[in-house]
């Protein structure tokens, strides 16, 4: 997974690799307003730092993560992005693929309030099913507010807790990268066809 350090325009992080080449002095600077720590080899800012540190969004940033992960083949790259549902939705990085995870605990009614990020994703996840016996949630009624965005979202009710719905999100990545593998097959295919004439007309 890549996690993008906000420091500076410049700066990367990328979790378990290598650690930050600078230091941080007194929280001066905007995007990091008040203490923070490092831990984990993993940026985490507080309060405004951690919503909208002015890094964390940058599609170049991301796009140094497999050089630097060096991932194999068909690999998976996950982009934790700013944890709200109003930033995400305004930067594209280069994913194949948006997801919004929207907690039960957050109400049925976000779609309605961040219509952004759920226009935008091609799942919702919907989070932390395991407390719906304790909460006043409405699992149709955040699907149809969802849908009523995006009429073609898909929507997986999940429980890291419990497991419930996790064999459907791996499914579900699955799917999408044996998409991406095919797409990315039959466009090295298309290359070699035309790489082939050319080289016929050098030799030529």
């Amino acid at each position: 997974m890549c996690t993008v350090c906000g420091c500076s325009s410049h700066d990367l992080k990328i979790e378990g690799h290598e650690k930050h080449g600078h230091a941080h002095a007194g929280g001066t600077a905007p995007s990091h307003r008040g203490a923070h720590h490092h831990g984990h080899d993993l940026h985490y800012g507080l309060g405004s730092a951690r919503a909208h540190a002015a890094g964390m969004s940058q599609a170049h940033m991301v796009g140094h993560a497999p050089e630097r992960l060096q991932p194999k083949d068909n690999s998976l790259l996950l982009i934790e992005n700013v944890g709200n549902l109003v930033c995400p939705a305004a930067f594209d990085l280069g994913e194949a693929h948006k997801v919004a995870i929207l907690s039960v605990t957050e109400g049925e009614d976000k779609p309605l309030k961040y219509p952004g990020m759920f226009a935008a994703a091609d799942l919702m996840l919907l989070n932390k099913a395991d407390l719906l016996p304790h909460l006043d949630f409405d699992v149709p009624l955040a699907i149809k507010y969802a849908r009523r965005i995006n009429p073609g979202i898909r929507v997986i009710v999940t429980s890291a807790r419990s497991g419930e719905g996790m064999d459907e999100w791996l499914g579900w990545l699955d799917e999408r990268m044996a998409a991406v593998a095919m797409r990315r097959e039959a466009a090295a295919e298309q290359a070699g066809q035309h790489a082939a004439p050319e080289a016929e007309l050098t030799a030529g």
